[in-house]
C-alpha cells in the first residue's frame, strides 16, 4: 500500500512540475559592420524583414560599392525564424570572380542554415 501511495505521490509531483522553454527571438531587421580581414575592407549588411517573417531589403556595401538584393533573390531566403547571422571572407582567384563576401543566416536552437554567396 505505502509503494502504491508514493508511486501516485510522485507521479502526480511530475505532473505539476513546469519545464522553462527557450523560444527563438528572431530578428526584425538587423545592422552589422565588421572592419574586415586582409584586403576584404570594411563590410556592412543591413536588413529589414516585413511582417510575415521575410526579407524586405538586405543591402551589402563591400569592396567599395553597394548592393541591394532584389526581390527574387529575397523570395529565395526562406522565412524560418533566423536570430544569427555569420559573415565570411574569401579572396579568390581572380579568374573566378576574385573575392567573395558569405552571408550564413541562422537558427539559434536547433540548427537550421542556409547559406548566401552575396558579392563578387
Amino acid at each position: 500500500m505505502n509503494r502504491l501511495l508514493l508511486t501516485v505521490l510522485a507521479l502526480s509531483l511530475a505532473f505539476f512540475a513546469n519545464a522553462s522553454q527557450e523560444g527563438v527571438l528572431s530578428f526584425s531587421e538587423f545592422s552589422i559592420k565588421s572592419r574586415g580581414i586582409g584586403k576584404s575592407g570594411t563590410v556592412e549588411i543591413i536588413g529589414t524583414k516585413n511582417e510575415k517573417g521575410t526579407f524586405s531589403s538586405i543591402t551589402v556595401s563591400a569592396f567599395g560599392k553597394m548592393y541591394s538584393f532584389p526581390e527574387d533573390i529575397l523570395s529565395q531566403i526562406s522565412a524560418i525564424n533566423q536570430n544569427g547571422i555569420q559573415l565570411t571572407y574569401e579572396a579568390g582567384y581572380r579568374s573566378l570572380g576574385g573575392k567573395t563576401i558569405y552571408i550564413q543566416f541562422q537558427k539559434g536552437l536547433g540548427f537550421k542554415s542556409e547559406v548566401h554567396n552575396l558579392m563578387r
